[in-house]
């Protein structure tokens, strides 16, 4: 569980630092860039999570590059897994 919360902690940070890349994100207060991030950390987690997975491919890469078994993260992030799973490849078969 440890070993989740640090990559979901290191994702926070990175998926920070691009947010505040964005154009006119830094124009904004310091309370509604925290809150505009905190309102949507969760689901850009869940889309970069996402994006990384590759079809036939039981693994989920994170952000910080570790590479986890779908069934590991299972203990974890529960029934998630299978949902960021399909979504990714939807995605693919998009070919986003």
């Amino acid at each position: 569980v440890k070993a989740f919360y640090n990559i979901v902690l290191q994702s926070m940070d990175v998926l920070r630092s691009w947010a505040e890349k964005i154009p006119g994100f830094a124009d904004l207060h310091k309370q509604d860039q925290d809150l505009l991030f905190q309102s949507a950390s969760l689901e850009l987690f869940v889309l970069k999570a996402a994006y990384r997975v590759q079809p036939n491919d039981e693994k989920i890469i994170f952000e910080n590059g570790q590479v986890y078994h779908r069934l590991q993260c299972m203990k974890t992030f529960g029934q998630w897994v299978n949902s960021i799973v399909h979504f990714g490849l939807s995605l693919h078969r998009m070919g986003l």
